[in-house]
């Protein structure tokens, strides 16, 4: 209760947060399928929006797969997003490989992010 403070009517309203989560870690003959899901409702209050979060919901799912033999992870992820006062959607994709020099201790992460449709990230278009 009261968690967020609106500046132009000088008022206090609650904050709420919820979330399903869905996670598999499957091991093959070859390596291991990893893959997890989020669906998130956030309410900071009415038409909330921030640089990081807002009233809505936020979906966001990966899947990787461990190739043991070479040591090497390549994953996708994506998220999407549908804020309240935030039009239009925005949404973010990584595709990524992990190489492993010795498990988790060292390892190599390559990574392409982006953006698109996010105003806060500086553009209608980012990439």
């Amino acid at each position: 209760p009261n968690g967020m403070y609106n500046d132009s009517s000088q008022s206090h309203s609650g904050v709420g947060h919820f979330a399903v989560d869905a996670f598999l870690d499957l091991p093959t003959s070859t390596g291991a399928i990893n893959a997890y899901t989020s669906l998130i409702h956030f309410n900071y209050g009415e038409n909330y929006v921030s640089r990081w979060a807002g009233t809505g919901d936020v979906t966001y799912a990966h899947f990787r797969y461990f190739f043991k033999k070479l040591k090497i992870m390549p994953y996708i992820a994506y998220q999407s997003a549908m804020y309240e006062g935030l039009e239009p959607n925005p949404s973010a994709m990584d595709i990524s490989v992990n190489c492993f020099i010795n498990g988790h201790n060292v390892k190599l992460t390559l990574e392409y992010h982006s953006i698109l449709n996010d105003p806060r990230e500086g553009g209608a278009n980012d990439v």
